[in-house]
């Protein structure tokens, strides 16, 4: 089962620079924190999302997977890099894309991984 947690897609073309940024607390608006019943946990979209905007990056669509082999709640943000304003990034990349994963397992968070968007 797929629950949307929330879908904060920018409309337009042109560089990241060209559209408007997504604020923190504009996002937390728009946000909705699903709750996975195993655990009664709300699935923290507003948090995740204000970490992404620390690291300059663009909140494109925000997604909660129902995983019931974990018991838990995968949370995947698709982001999108305003450049290389942090260590993290290449120097060579401009805009650059990659998928955030959160396990919510129960009451526990685990460590985010990060994997490349197929």
């Amino acid at each position: 089962m797929l629950l949307t947690v929330a879908m904060v897609g920018l409309a337009g073309c042109g560089s990241p620079q060209e559209r408007a940024r997504v604020s923190a607390d504009e996002l937390a608006a728009r946000a909705h924190n699903d709750i996975d019943p195993r655990s009664n946990q709300a699935v923290p979209a507003e948090l995740v999302a204000r970490r992404a905007i620390e690291h300059h990056l663009e909140v494109v669509q925000v997604e909660g997977v129902d995983t019931a082999a974990t018991e838990g709640v995968s949370l995947t943000i698709r982001l999108v890099a305003y450049g290389a304003d942090s260590d993290f990034w290449p120097t060579d990349f401009t805009e650059y894309t990659f998928c955030y994963v959160l396990w919510f397992h129960r009451h526990e968070e685990r460590k985010p991984d990060r994997v490349t968007c197929p």
